[in-house]
């Protein structure tokens, strides 16, 4: 049989002398081998335990990849997924995002217009479902979202269990921005308990609740956390309120 010579190669690198680089935290002459990442020698101080690898390269997010990234964020990719694609690691990735997510407004860029007249006009709800923590019936985790009928933009929303108490963090919210036309949803209970009998307008298979229905289709097409068999969906409640903020916030500015 020949011999492999792929092996015997590997092992002549191996064998040879690598010359120690000093520690790049402490300075120390003290460090070791300590395996490989992306394909060089990784060494490890014993005084200080820092890692480092022979002459590093930034691998971080520039003005071009953090623009990408915004991109990516608004397409049906989980995070796993857009590291791939930028090439650097998960942890960068997900600091970027918190920090674009955290820039997202209040209003969720709601632009008045000619068209809006809160005190009047016609406001649709709707809830939408998907899993947090563990993918079972029992981690199911709801999103309230209101819509403007007439300029189709999302005026609010409110994340957590499907009970009143939790539809009426979003109503005072629509109360403090001058919401006081009539509201339309579907009939659930928890409605009735919070909304004005003067307001509330109830739509049962008669499509008056269509427009928010339909957006909520659109919402589980571009965002992979509310993909019902997946398995990317959030570890917890508040990187779900994150992504969604920012998800509604791109909705609303693609509108204008």
């Amino acid at each position: 049989k020949f011999p492999n010579f792929a092996i015997i190669s590997k092992k002549k690198e191996k064998n040879e002398e690598v010359e120690k680089p000093d520690c790049l935290t402490c300075g120390s002459e003290k460090v070791v081998k300590n395996g490989f990442r992306y394909g060089k020698q990784c060494w490890m101080c014993k005084e200080c335990k820092s890692q480092h690898v022979e002459n590093p390269e930034e691998r971080g997010i520039d003005a071009k990849k953090e623009k990408l990234l915004r991109k990516l964020m608004s397409e049906k990719l989980s995070i796993r997924a857009i590291t791939r694609v930028l090439e650097v690691s998960r942890n960068t990735v997900v600091k970027h995002i918190r920090a674009i997510e955290n820039e997202v407004p209040e209003n969720l860029s709601v632009k008045d217009s000619e068209d809006m007249n809160l005190a009047e006009d016609d406001v649709e709800i709707d809830e939408i479902w998907t899993f947090v923590g563990r993918r079972t019936p029992y981690q199911a985790y709801w999103i309230w979202i209101a819509v403007h009928r007439k300029t189709k933009q999302v005026l609010g929303f409110v994340a957590g269990n499907r009970e009143a108490e939790t539809f009426k963090e979003l109503w005072d919210y629509l109360v403090k921005i001058g919401v006081k036309g009539p509201i339309h949803t579907d009939g659930y209970a928890a409605y009735s308990k919070v909304i004005p009998k003067s307001q509330h307008v109830v739509h049962i298979y008669d499509g008056g609740t269509n427009l928010v229905e339909g957006l909520n289709t659109r919402w589980r097409a571009f965002c992979s956390r509310l993909v019902r068999k997946t398995t990317a969906y959030s570890k917890v409640g508040k990187y779900l309120r994150s992504a969604l903020r920012f998800l509604f916030n791109q909705y609303n500015l693609s509108l204008c």
